[in-house]
């Protein structure tokens, strides 16, 4: 099983892609000429473990380049809105929002039972990491850490979330009175007509 990882087969221009019994699934070839293959961007770019393993043929040499999650991080944090456009495009595949909700309107193919694991994996990711983000952003917030509250803005923080308490990170940021991580808040879209806050500025 492949974990975390974006795998390019650099010798092949196909691969194929077993299940746990080991029975291949579907085989997937280069998209170019004279270019291998790239499979594991749902796992890569989502961080999500896969259900799927790759084989290869033991009679052709192979070389794999392996990407993992590490990685994946990285490049988010260089290239904050293109990860994002191609990770939104990937939950599209699988009928979801770019914050995991499904699409409205349209229903699972029920047949499909490995896609349905897949996207639940998704799902359940996405729903531990928005939660996380949250904390970090009220984090940044309570600390007036503009810049981590920009870098959480482009790794798509909701910066309208709300706790128990209806509190969101623009309602901490003026409690604590730093008007510069409102201003950042607000210059990425937070909202502040959903919090009925006063900002006494200490920053």
């Amino acid at each position: 099983m492949y974990d975390d990882i974006l795998v390019c087969n650099l010798l092949q221009l196909f691969v194929q892609v077993i299940d746990e019994n080991n029975r291949v699934v579907s085989v997937v070839h280069s998209d170019l000429p004279d270019l291998p293959p790239i499979i594991g961007e749902v796992p890569f770019f989502l961080r999500v473990n896969h259900v799927l393993a790759i084989t290869a043929s033991l009679e052709d040499e192979v070389q794999l380049l392996i990407l993992n999650s590490e990685d994946s991080i990285v490049l988010a944090s260089e290239f904050p809105e293109d990860h994002a456009i191609i990770c939104e495009n990937l939950m599209s595949t699988f009928d979801l929002t770019k914050e995991g909700k499904q699409i409205p309107g349209i229903e699972d193919d029920l047949s499909d039972q490995i896609n349905l694991e897949i996207k639940q994996r998704i799902i359940e990711s996405m729903d531990a990491r928005t939660e996380q983000r949250f904390l970090l952003l009220c984090q940044a917030a309570r600390s007036g850490d503009s810049d981590a509250v920009v870098l959480l803005a482009r790794q798509g923080a909701n910066l309208d979330q709300s706790d128990y308490d209806g509190r969101g990170s623009i309602h901490i940021a003026c409690q604590e009175g730093s008007l510069k991580v409102v201003e950042v808040l607000v210059q990425h879209g937070a909202r502040v007509g959903l919090f009925q806050v006063k900002c006494d500025s200490k920053s």
